[in-house]
């Protein structure tokens, strides 16, 4: 089990590491919607 966890753990950064990257660049081209946006990914 403990390496599944460990799998896991590794997406999750993963994920939230492109979700910020995908919200920078939202920002960068869209700087009024970035308020729509973190609402919708949330």
């Amino acid at each position: 089990m403990e390496d599944f966890f460990v799998e896991e753990s590794k997406y999750l950064a993963i994920w939230m590491e492109g979700r910020m990257l995908f919200g920078d660049l939202m920002k960068t081209i869209h700087p009024r919607n970035c308020k729509t946006i973190k609402t919708v990914t949330r």
